[in-house]
């Protein structure tokens, strides 16, 4: 198996952060970003000729952090409006067409680090952080859409969610991880139904444990099986975190690096695919199976063909298109840009006998797992 990127440059957008990439159904790349050059909310799709379609979504003073997603179609976005980094309203825009392409709903009075994801009724949730309360919060929209919100606090410890990310397990269930600033825990909450079941999955107080810097990213399998990346302390490194239900959390490092995006496979052939987008200078993917992952270089810094620097990168956004090519969003700090690299896989004959190896890997690793952990039960309780 091998992948092919192509690397396009969208927009100058001078001071911008995350950027955050979604396809559309029909496999259009989108994606929403700051840009302080128009002190602006931009969205930009990829056109079939290769350019980019940008618009403004709305006027903001500071750094939005958007969060994008699709709704039967139509990209919506939760983002921060304010004056100051780390202060301001949240908002939920949805795109409705016309004259006034984007309906825009305020969701809190004060909200920071949105994550905005749907379940299958296409009922938005969002996560986000709230710098008055100091504790993590969930949104849902209400029954009449999203004019009214429903509002509840995840996690009350303060600090908690400063860096989150959402998703929706089986059953539409909202599942959120997330970093406590006050302990440097990485955290995990799942709703059950009438309130919120965490867990911790990496304990900063903990000496046997590395702590958690912040950004953290998570993605649910069709399996409902969650997986987590988080930068640890240890050189700035990429963490991946595998829940096996049986032995509880498994955490590896993937490699030296500062800022993390992963997601499956969108391909329902190969829903056991993970990808993890991270940043150590330049971007890498590291794809594959979950406990087997490989790397893959896509945009090294260094120089164009003018000779002009570019690089390093920051901040990347992972998705796969429905046809199960990866793309990724993330930011040009030496020329202010936001860019894109498409991905094409291209899988050869021998990737089928790898696919059992990998299976039979899989079994033996859950076993010794499983073995270890039961171990480790007895050990503790005699």
């Amino acid at each position: 198996m091998r992948i092919r990127w192509h690397t396009s440059t969208v927009e100058t957008a001078g001071q911008s952060t995350w950027p955050s990439l979604a396809f559309s159904p029909s496999g259009q790349p989108a994606i929403a970003y700051y840009s302080s050059l128009n002190s602006a909310l931009r969205f930009a799709t990829l056109n079939a000729d290769g350019s980019w379609a940008i618009s403004t979504v709305d006027t903001v003073g500071s750094d939005c952090q958007p969060s994008l997603a699709f709704r039967s179609g139509r990209p919506a976005i939760s983002y921060r409006v304010g004056e100051s980094v780390g202060w301001g309203a949240l908002k939920f825009a949805l795109f409705t067409g016309g004259s006034s392409p984007w309906s825009i709903n305020p969701v809190a009075t004060n909200g920071n680090a949105s994550s905005l994801a749907f379940d299958s009724a296409q009922r938005a949730g969002i996560s986000y952080y709230d710098p008055i309360s100091k504790t993590l919060k969930f949104a849902r929209e209400g029954s009449s859409g999203p004019s009214t919100w429903v509002t509840e606090t995840v996690d009350p410890q303060q600090y908690a969610g400063v860096f989150n990310a959402l998703a929706f397990s089986s059953g539409d269930r909202p599942a959120i991880v997330y970093h406590t600033q006050f302990n440097n825990d990485i955290k995990f909450a799942r709703f059950f139904g009438t309130g919120w079941n965490t867990n911790v999955v990496r304990d900063g107080l903990n000496p046997n444990w590395e702590k958690g810097l912040g950004w953290c990213s998570l993605a649910i399998s069709i399996f409902g099986t969650p997986s987590i990346s988080f930068t640890g302390p240890l050189k700035n490194n990429i963490r991946h975190a595998h829940d096996t239900s049986s032995s509880g959390w498994d955490v590896s490092t993937i490699q030296t690096g500062i800022t993390s995006s992963l997601a499956y496979n969108s391909l329902s052939s190969r829903p056991w695919e993970l990808g993890i987008a991270y940043t150590t200078g330049h971007i890498v993917l590291a794809y594959g199976r979950s406990y087997m992952l490989r790397h893959r270089l896509v945009d090294e810094a260094g120089k164009d063909q003018l000779g002009n620097f570019v690089g390093p990168f920051e901040l990347p956004s992972l998705a796969f298109s429905p046809s199960g090519h990866p793309g990724i969003s993330y930011y040009d700090t030496a020329n202010s840009t936001i860019k894109y690299a498409a991905g094409t896989i291209v899988r050869v004959p021998l990737d089928a006998l790898v696919d059992v190896l990998d299976s039979l890997m899989q079994g033996l690793f859950q076993a010794t797992r499983r073995v270890r952990f039961s171990l480790g039960r007895q050990r503790s309780s005699s």
